[in-house]
């Protein structure tokens, strides 16, 4: 009879146990994400807000039978900002998608951020195996779509590595996928004529004030960015000159 209460107990303790919910931050290192050259770069404002709240807790599988929470939102909007400020002239933060300040912007972006996580260790409780996925959706000034993907970031942890930090593979994940997000914009057809589009319209409409030299000036400036072609680069001195 004892030895059966004390094996219930044992079972007891192990059910106490098992099923925790451990905290872990899942946030990249600001040096995480590439850096771009500046004809890579477009001339244009970004408004962005995230698809759900920044205080949004998800749980998901550790290992040992244990799992891990964390704040995607929260941990991934450092890396988002920077992964905008790196590929456009201006980044505006909104609280929602109705917040009036997405008028001072071009474009404006969602995002959706979607993780999972696993171990392969029935000892430790940190995820060896973590992904995590942004959904990315970006309107023009009239509510048309200009770009929808999803960056699929993946990242891997041992013990020796994550026994001085519980959320590396999380880490590890979100880093992967910021920098994938950065360079599905950078390559984005739609993203790239728009960016061209407007740096030629805003050229055309410099104030009359303006010198036939600065406009010249920001002319060079575009071409020297990559941002317009030589050929365009031409077309547009020609007509300033005769403006």
């Amino acid at each position: 009879m004892i030895k059966k209460a004390k094996t219930f107990a044992a079972l007891a303790i192990a059910v106490i146990i098992s099923g925790c919910a451990h905290s872990i931050n899942i946030a990249p290192s600001s040096t995480a994400i590439n850096t771009v050259s500046a004809s890579e770069k477009f001339n244009k404002r970004i408004a962005y807000f995230l698809s759900e709240s920044i205080e949004k807790e998800v749980t998901t599988p550790g290992g040992g039978g244990d799992s891990v929470k964390y704040k995607p939102y929260r941990d991934i909007e450092g890396g988002l900002l920077r992964v905008l400020s790196n590929t456009f002239s201006g980044v505006v933060s909104l609280s929602s998608e109705g917040d009036p300040r997405k008028s001072e912007a071009e474009l404006t972006a969602s995002f959706l951020i979607s993780t999972s996580s696993s171990s392969s260790s029935v000892v430790t409780y940190p995820p060896t195996l973590f992904g995590v996925n942004i959904a990315t959706n970006i309107k023009d000034s009239s509510g048309a779509t200009v770009a929808n993907f999803v960056a699929v970031g993946e990242g891997r942890a041992e013990f020796s590595e994550f026994v001085s930090d519980h959320g590396l593979s999380g880490k590890r994940a979100a880093q992967d996928a910021l920098n994938k997000l950065q360079t599905q914009l950078i390559a984005n057809p739609a993203l790239r004529v728009s960016a061209k589009a407007g740096a030629i319209k805003n050229v055309d409409q410099q104030s009359p004030a303006n010198s036939k030299e600065a406009r010249l000036t920001e002319l060079k400036r575009l071409f020297d960015a990559g941002l317009i072609s030589q050929q365009v680069f031409n077309e547009r001195q020609k007509f300033i000159l005769n403006d």
